[in-house]
């Protein structure tokens, strides 16, 4: 997969059922946001000519006739204020629904009155998961938690975040959605 210059595409890749169709979906970001690609990876990038599939990311026009290859979502950081979204982000049914839900992390925003505090957006998985998403200060009706860890300045919450297999005799359905800090 190739994009644009300066897109800096891919800058982290991950794939799991977040529509709720069977097979598999493709979740990157890049410096500013967090792109889906729907439908299954073989289906949607069959191979080209050199091994390459071609994708655009403005989800608002379409760069030729036939061409398919643009995000089915895109997600975005905070409208307004410091941020530094997507920092890192996991795919985790988080509500147990059996559909991956997208967790995405803004590490240095702020909230009541603390800077770079950072928070974790998990977005619902599901046919509701289209178009560009509105940013989360919006509430927009995509937007299943905000996560927060508001004890002091710069504490980066969202450092790292990631999925945590359930310890054995765990029968909750959702997976564990693991958060780190940077201090």
């Amino acid at each position: 997969l190739y994009a644009p210059a300066g897109s800096f595409f891919c800058l982290d890749v991950q794939m799991g059922d977040v529509d709720g169709v069977a097979g598999d979906d493709l979740v990157v970001t890049t410096f500013t946001n967090v792109y889906g690609f729907l439908g299954g990876s073989r289906a949607r990038f069959p191979a080209a000519p050199g091994g390459t599939a071609e994708v655009s990311l403005d989800l608002s026009s379409t760069p030729g006739s036939g061409f398919t290859n643009r995000p089915d979502f895109s997600l975005r950081g905070k409208s307004s204020g410091a941020s530094s979204f997507p920092w890192d982000f996991s795919l985790a049914d988080a509500d147990g629904d059996g559909i991956k839900d997208v967790a995405v992390s803004d590490n240095t925003v702020s909230y009541g009155g603390f800077t770079g505090c950072g928070e974790v957006y998990v977005y619902r998985g599901g046919p509701t998961l289209k178009g560009a998403v509105p940013a989360p200060d919006t509430s927009p009706a995509q937007l299943l938690h905000t996560l927060r860890y508001v004890i002091a300045q710069n504490t980066n919450f969202g450092q790292v975040v990631a999925t945590m297999p359930k310890p054995l005799g765990v029968t909750d359905p959702a997976d564990w959605l693991i958060v780190g800090t940077g201090s």
